[in-house]
């Protein structure tokens, strides 16, 4: 393997280093710094730079790591002077916010393979001004033609779908002979199902469940509020549903797996005054004003275990981190997914992608977008979440079912951990997973039907109204009206 080293300094007290996305120089006497090149815009990704130095003559010499065929590969790139980013081909523009390390490798491997066309990456992502970025950004991609390709993944997904802005991936996966749908999780294409339309494809997802002891819920495999309100009727005081979790946090949490029960962006419905949303607001008043809430720290960890907390917050974008949950919750467990929510919520916050209905290039917007999802890309370079394509997926179990060994100094083999984790100075071990855990961990990712949706203005609309309900100076009732009636008019707005 080569070492990382992806910075230097040369004769002129300049330091050259790689950061997420570009190439910068920063002068060591003024601190002045600058950006040399975009890493992408050269087929390069930031995350593959390994060793980076310079010459007495500005020549730029950098080693870049990839996969191929699961083989780690290493390539020289040689930069004599830094001229305009190839250009030599048809650009297709890709718009995000912020870089996926999977979606930037699929680019680097459609411009290299492409002989006429290559992917422009557009990231609207600002660091030292990120909320200015962010709506500049959100604003853009309700704008017509906007660019040929769009990563919706941290946008609203229900809004953007009733634009007409995009268009309908159902149509190119259907007429497309090297695509069949039954390869691809059905229950997560579903989950984008608008009117039978499909607006935009994920590439890969994760899952957000919530754990909880089956001495307190059963085997349940789905709860509702109605479940959370019985089992906590007959607890003591000192027993909380969720950890320290603050009131503000608790709306946002309970409306992610169920705001499209109260928006209907397609008729401009809204249900903010309903009995289900007004059971949720009093559900709130038994959660703290404020608190230095931390779901994953050890003292959660250690009121779950002891009872004091009923149900845990978890990501899971692979087996392992269900081993991982069951090891250190220390119990039987179920996994109930989210009240009201059928289950787990899907999230696909790095790779969601939308090809716009008027680009001139859409057959190969789609082909981009195709080879994001094909069986030899997801195997090889989907990481850190589950892929969209089942034949990966069952990939990516086999192997964590694998045992990783070693040969001590007798000569036995002696099984590895394939990952540990810290817990109040314990060490975790994780080893190959089980059948009963990939058992599991796989009916959670197919049985998941709902999407986590997140609306910043929405969720605004209801902090502000909140607070007369909370602090006793109006009813549920009426706060739930007023809350109807701001939502309503922003709903008609963007629409």
């Amino acid at each position: 393997s080569v070492m990382n080293y992806n910075y230097c300094i040369d004769g002129n007290d300049t330091l050259w280093y790689s950061n997420e996305k570009s190439l910068i120089t920063c002068d060591l006497n003024t601190e002045e710094r600058r950006e040399i090149l975009s890493w992408i815009d050269y087929d390069i990704t930031a995350d593959s730079v390994r060793m980076l130095t310079v010459l007495e003559d500005g020549s730029i010499i950098v080693c870049v790591e990839s996969l191929l065929k699961e083989q780690l590969v290493y390539e020289v790139a040689i930069f004599k002077e830094i001229d305009q980013p190839l250009n030599d081909k048809t650009v297709i523009t890709y718009a995000t916010f912020g870089t996926d390390t999977d979606i930037m490798e699929g680019i680097v491997r459609f411009n290299k393979n492409s002989e006429e066309y290559r992917v422009k990456v557009v990231d609207y992502y600002d660091e030292e001004n990120y909320e200015e970025a962010w709506n500049e950004f959100n604003q853009a991609i309700l704008e017509e033609g906007f660019a040929d390709v769009v990563n919706v993944g941290l946008a609203n997904y229900e809004m953007m779908a009733t634009k007409g802005l995009y268009a309908d991936l159902n149509e190119f996966m259907d007429s497309d002979e090297e695509i069949h749908r039954e390869d691809y999780f059905e229950n997560v294409l579903k989950a984008y199902d608008v009117s039978g339309k499909l607006y935009a494809m994920p590439v890969s997802f994760t899952i957000s469940t919530l754990a909880g002891k089956e001495k307190v819920w059963g085997n349940k495999e789905t709860i509702s509020l109605s479940d959370v309100e019985a089992v906590m009727k007959d607890m003591p005081k000192d027993v909380a549903i969720m950890d320290g979790m603050p009131r503000t946090d608790f709306m946002f949490f309970m409306l992610q797996g169920s705001l499209n029960k109260f928006i209907d962006w397609e008729s401009g419905e809204c249900n903010f005054d309903s009995e289900e949303f007004i059971e949720i607001m009093k559900l709130s008043k038994d959660f703290p004003k404020n608190s230095n809430w931390d779901i994953f720290s050890d003292e959660t960890v250690d009121k779950f275990r002891q009872d004091k907390v009923l149900l845990y917050d978890f990501e899971l974008s692979e087996v392992a981190e269900y081993q991982m949950l069951n090891t250190m919750l220390n119990d039987k467990l179920s996994l109930v997914g989210y009240p009201g929510a059928n289950g787990g919520l899907i999230q696909t916050e790095g790779s969601l992608l939308a090809i716009s209905e008027i680009s001139d290039n859409k057959e190969i917007a789609w082909e981009f977008v195709k080879s994001m999802i094909s069986e030899e890309y997801q195997n090889n370079y989907i990481y850190y979440s589950t892929p969209i394509h089942k034949g990966a997926f069952e990939k990516q179990l086999e192997k964590a079912m694998e045992k990783e060994c070693y040969t001590d100094e007798n000569g036995k083999e002696v099984e590895m951990p394939k990952m540990t984790y810290d817990y109040n100075g314990i060490e975790i071990e994780v080893y190959a997973a089980t059948n009963e855990d990939v058992k599991t961990y796989k009916k959670v990712v197919e049985t998941a039907s709902t999407l986590a949706t997140y609306d910043q203005q929405i969720m605004a609309i209801v902090e502000e109204e909140m607070e007369a309900f909370w602090n006793n100076k109006k009813t549920a009732e009426e706060v739930s009206e007023i809350i109807q009636s701001r939502a309503k008019l922003y709903v008609a707005e963007r629409r």
